[in-house]
């Protein structure tokens, strides 16, 4: 029974040496202009220390819209660089790696995902060799509603109807 606790004990202290380091969840602010139409965000997290990581970071979208952002390595040695596995947003939407970024610095970005208003959070995993660093920016686009866009021409065509419809002024001369 003592060598089955021990062997049990030892399995478990190196699967949990194996398993990735998760830190708690980083709250992102972002700045928004008037109206809520566009925000913008960043972050930074250094040093990551060596080993397999995951962090997540969680931020809210004011209204419906698209979002946009690219996240960067930094590192002063290049073996102490990061090496992302996944960028993923809300579990779903993933980042792509940008191929003519030279190793071992990786950039991923995400274009125009279209979100709803409210919580949405980006999953980061990667492994670090060390003292490495990396940071990120989001930006936030508004979409107009349908209503909205009826609206506006709407009124493009009324502008138009009346700039038709005036009467040209007649030029006399003495």
């Amino acid at each position: 029974m003592g060598k089955f606790l021990s062997a049990a004990a030892t399995a478990f202290c190196m699967a949990s040496a194996i398993t990735p380091a998760v830190a708690a969840d980083i709250p992102l602010s972002l700045t928004c202009a008037a109206g809520n139409v566009s925000c913008f965000g960043a972050f930074s997290i250094s040093p990551v220390t060596a080993g397999n990581f995951t962090q997540g970071f969680t931020f809210s979208l004011p209204l419906d819209g698209k979002l946009g952002g690219s996240v960067t390595t930094e590192f002063t040695v290049p073996i102490q660089d990061i090496d992302f596995t996944s960028i993923v947003v809300d579990g779903l939407y993933s980042f792509t790696k940008n191929a003519l970024v030279i190793e071992p610095q990786e950039r991923w970005s995400i274009a125009k995902l279209s979100l709803t208003g409210g919580p949405h959070r980006i999953d980061i995993t990667g492994t670090s060799a060390g003292l490495a660093s990396y940071g990120g920016t989001i930006t936030f686009a508004a979409v107009p509603e349908p209503a909205t866009w009826g609206l506006m021409i709407l009124g493009f065509g009324m502008i138009g109807g009346a700039l038709r419809n005036r009467r040209k002024a007649i030029v006399r001369y003495a």
